[in-house]
């Protein structure tokens, strides 16, 4: 074998040796490391005050909910519980501030005064147009009445008022009341008692007629009670 050749031969021999060397240095030194122990500590579980306390943003919602009484919403004057407080039936959770119930009370008071105040004045006017329709028909009753026009035109318009003032149901009330009369949808109506008297009525209430029920009741009352009709 040639002086090269033997050269090389001997620095591969020699590398395999190094590393062979330092594979048995590692393992030997990693082989021989102990593990460190796991250190544990263990305590009893008891029951004490809170020591600490976590802030949390958010909602809490609770996971059984028991409604204990009816819903009023208001604003609340004094809360008498806490979260997780133990309530039986007849105990007082919170009290709402009177003073909203009582303002609403008071409106509601306020309301209903001027409610009837507008319910007098609407009767008070109704009153008052009756009065006026009655004085519009004095020229009908003919006799000492005023003059407006000829007696023979009072007699025609009355027995037109007669014979047809209460659309279908002028036979009826000629029967009934036995004077001249003329009804409007409006629930009044116009009754003249020749050289006697001119009566108006008004309720809005109509009959299958269209004419008004209560106030045919009443001109028929008073024509028996003063025996003014015309048919005897």
């Amino acid at each position: 074998m040639s002086q090269p050749r033997k050269s090389r031969v001997g620095w591969v021999v020699l590398g395999l040796a190094v590393v062979a060397g330092g594979i048995a240095f590692a393992s030997q030194a990693l082989g021989g490391r102990k593990p460190t122990p796991l250190s544990m500590e263990t305590v009893v579980v008891d029951k004490g005050r809170i020591a600490a306390r976590i802030s949390a943003s958010g909602t809490l919602t609770a996971l059984v909910t028991v409604q204990v009484g009816s819903q009023v919403s208001g604003r609340i004057d004094s809360l008498r519980v806490d979260f997780n407080s133990r309530v039986k039936k007849g105990d007082v959770i919170a009290t709402l501030d009177a003073a909203l119930f009582t303002a609403a009370v008071e409106q509601a008071k306020a309301n209903l005064a001027v409610a009837r105040a507008n319910r007098e004045q609407a009767v008070a006017q109704a009153e008052d147009s009756a009065r006026q329709l009655a004085r519009a028909g004095r020229f009908l009753m003919g006799g000492d009445g005023p003059r407006m026009v000829s007696p023979a035109r009072v007699r025609r318009i009355n027995a037109l008022m007669m014979t047809c003032g209460h659309y279908d149901g002028s036979g009826e009330f000629a029967y009934r009341v036995g004077l001249p009369g003329k009804s409007g949808v409006g629930g009044g109506i116009l009754v003249i008692a020749p050289g006697r008297a001119s009566i108006a009525v008004w309720s809005p209430g109509l009959n299958a007629q269209g004419n008004s029920q209560l106030g045919t009741l009443a001109v028929e009352r008073l024509a028996r009670a003063t025996g003014w009709s015309v048919f005897g």
